[in-house]
């Protein structure tokens, strides 16, 4: 029987050799290949690339979620770079923040200046996991919580003095009377640390740094009012006498606040 097939040659030489000239060997291809080209099945490099990217994205943002979830928010801008910041109230020793392992919230003169709180309850209440809750208006008992412990699980410092009172219900420190005036620093430590703090630190522990004297004289006064017949006062003074220096310092706050019932009606 005989073969009807005829076979058919190609020229397919001048194409591989046009082929060469205009893109190089193969080995090349991808060279001159663009990037958006059909893949035929194989992943494409840009998928990695946009994994990468998105996966940089999420820890950039994970940070922020976690300090947002310890407490109610933040209103106290702390953006700026706190890693090389020294505190003393994690360890009682100091240390630097990025080497600390508890919560600790810190906040600067600058900060407490610019929060424009007159009580530093209301200054505190602005960082995460602190709330406080007031008996009445302004000058009542003021208790403050650390992540939901009791008022009397706050251990409170001035200038490293404990003043938690001890004669008060458990011991808890009242916040109504105390001002931000003349605070230059507070370090806020988050957390159980009774080994180092005692019975009172189960909820945590609030320590505040006066500001310190200066070598040259100085004073300071500043008077403001507003409404309902409020108004604040707050003054300091200090020198050097010797190789001794003194500052002394005070704020006084009124307001006559709101009536519980409107005048016109009596």
């Amino acid at each position: 029987m005989a073969d009807d097939r005829v076979a058919v040659a190609v020229p397919v030489e001048p194409d591989v050799r046009r082929f060469r000239r205009d893109f190089g060997d193969l080995k090349d291809l991808d060279r001159h290949a663009p990037a958006t080209r059909p893949t035929s099945g194989r992943p494409s490099r840009l998928i990695p690339t946009a994994i990468g990217l998105a996966l940089t994205a999420a820890l950039a943002a994970l940070p922020r979620a976690v300090h947002a979830a310890d407490g109610d928010g933040a209103d106290i801008d702390t953006a700026h770079d706190t890693s090389e910041e020294v505190v003393v109230v994690a360890n009682r020793a100091p240390l630097p923040l990025s080497q600390v392992g508890s919560s600790v919230t810190v906040l600067t003169a600058a900060q407490i200046k610019d929060s424009q709180q007159v009580f530093i309850a209301d200054l505190l209440a602005m960082t995460p996991g602190i709330n406080y809750s007031r008996s009445g208006g302004v000058g009542t008992v003021t208790q403050l919580n650390i992540r939901g412990a009791e008022t009397d699980q706050t251990l409170v410092l001035i200038d490293g003095v404990q003043i938690n009172d001890p004669s008060a219900p458990g011991g808890g420190f009242d916040f109504a009377n105390l001002l931000t005036g003349d605070t230059a620093r507070i370090e806020i430590l988050r957390g159980a640390h009774s080994t180092l703090y005692g019975s009172q630190a189960i909820g945590g522990v609030v320590s505040i740094t006066t500001a310190p004297p200066a070598s040259e004289p100085s004073a300071a006064l500043s008077v403001e009012g507003g409404s309902h017949r409020s108004g604040l006062v707050t003054g300091s003074v200090g020198s050097a006498v010797g190789a001794s220096t003194f500052r002394l310092a005070g704020q006084h706050f009124q307001t006559g606040g709101i009536a519980d019932f409107d005048p016109a009606f009596g």
